[in-house]
């Protein structure tokens, strides 16, 4: 049996406005195979969610079946908009990190750099929570996944937030880069 990648995350991990074959999990997925790889990538991104949201649908995919080897944390963008303080992001992210831990102590849990986009309002605390958080519990610290993408208008949907076709390959391609160093 493989093991498995999993992908919690929000609208970004599930490739919102694209075709699924489009989406970055998707696009990692082939990567994992081009390179002769047995690992199954389980696609557990939602549009919309907040890390409580995710903490809350964790359970579902932390099953013995699914041979989790490696989790990659996504999240963090929609609290920041829905205006939730970092101490209550922050305890989400430990909850969500012990839970992993707690169904299997041997999984390897990359957490992905998040920032927000200038004149989004206070940023600082948010953007060196990623840091702090992958020092603290031992975590693979994935540099931030839209370089190349984000101020590209022709990368982007037309809600200038999301990534299109085209932007999405850039992020898998700076999410595999960093990713396959530690696979």
């Amino acid at each position: 049996m493989s093991s498995s990648l999993l992908f919690l995350g929000d609208s970004f991990t599930a490739g919102y406005g694209l075709f699924p074959e489009q989406s970055m999990t998707a696009l990692i997925q082939k990567d994992i195979l081009a390179e002769g790889k047995d690992l199954r990538v389980i696609a557990a991104g939602v549009s919309g969610d907040t890390t409580a949201d995710a903490l809350a649908r964790l359970p579902r995919y932390l099953l013995k079946e699914n041979v989790i080897e490696h989790a990659v944390i996504e999240l963090g963008t929609n609290d920041f908009f829905q205006g939730f303080p970092v101490s209550t992001m922050r305890e989400n992210f430990k909850r969500i990190v012990l839970t992993i831990r707690k169904f299997d102590s041997r999984i390897q849990i990359f957490l992905m750099q998040m920032k927000i986009l200038p004149g989004s309002g206070e940023s600082k605390a948010y953007e060196s929570m990623f840091g702090e958080l992958s020092a603290e519990f031992g975590l693979v610290l994935l540099p931030f996944p839209f370089s190349g993408v984000i101020g590209h208008p022709e990368l982007n949907l037309s809600d200038g937030v999301h990534p299109n076709a085209k932007g999405t390959e850039i992020v898998a391609a700076n999410v595999w880069n960093s990713l396959r160093l530690h696979l």
